[in-house]
Order: structure tokens, then C-alpha cells, then sequence
């Protein structure tokens, strides 16, 4: 859910609110504490001038930030396929980590780490990837 959300986000402007059952009932999920600035390619008029391939859509960025803290650039990429049909990661090589997630909300133990594997060379369908570089 983050990674599309990244992919046409304003700081300014936009909100999320992420409403997954935890045990807290607090609704705020580890991967909110990325903020991604300084897209490469400015937000488009709709959706297609982020598509790499068919299905495979994705935003780079050149700051990006964990826990208020600088991550260098990072990326989101989002395979809109139908489970099972996967599509090429835009960026083979380019990024070295991903964003790892562990646990459920932040107030129950959740957990982001800017330092997860190598993104993969392919998403599968309905499947995103924040990478970081």
C-alpha cells in the first residue's frame, strides 16, 4: 500500500491512513516513518507516465529519509498485475537494499529497516518494492 501511495504523493498535500487491525488499535504502520522527497521525473497528468513496462509502474527519488534521518535515494515500484503474472524491477542494479518491514504497528512492536536484500529482478503480481540505494 506505502509503495503506491509513493508513487504520486505530494508532501504538502497528501495523507495516509492506513486502517490494518493491530492490538494497540493504534493505525500507524512502520513503513510511514519513509519520507521520499525530490522525485526524478516530475509527477505526471496521470498514471501512464510512470509505467516501465505493461502493469509495472514506478517513482524514483533523490533524498530520502528513515526516522528522520537521510537513506540516500530510494524508489518505489508496483506490479498492478494479476497475482501470478510478474513483471521486470525498472531498475536492475541501480538500488542495493530494500525497505524491510517486521512486526505489525509501530506501537506493537513494528519495525522498518532501510537495510532488507537486494531488490529482486522481478515483482509478482500485485506486489510492490521500496528500494533503497
Amino acid at each position: 500500500m506505502y509503495a503506491s501511495f509513493l508513487l504520486t504523493y505530494s508532501p504538502s498535500l497528501s495523507i495516509i491512513s492506513e486502517q490494518f487491525d493491530t492490538p494497540s488499535n493504534f493505525h500507524v504502520e512502520p513503513e510511514s516513518q519513509l519520507v521520499a522527497l525530490r522525485p526524478l521525473v516530475a509527477q505526471p497528468g496521470n498514471i501512464s507516465g510512470l509505467q516501465y513496462s505493461r502493469g509495472i509502474y514506478g517513482c524514483e527519488y533523490a533524498a530520502c529519509y528513515l526516522d528522520g534521518k537521510s537513506i540516500g535515494a530510494c524508489a518505489a515500484a508496483v506490479n498492478s498485475n494479476a497475482v501470478g503474472t510478474s513483471g521486470a524491477f525498472p531498475w536492475p542494479r541501480k538500488y542495493k537494499h530494500t525497505l524491510a518491514l517486521s512486526g505489525g504497528g509501530v506501537l506493537d512492536g513494528g519495525s522498518v529497516d532501510a537495510s532488507g536484500p537486494v531488490p529482486p529482478a522481478s515483482i509478482g503480481g500485485q506486489d510492490a518494492v521500496i528500494a533503497i540505494q
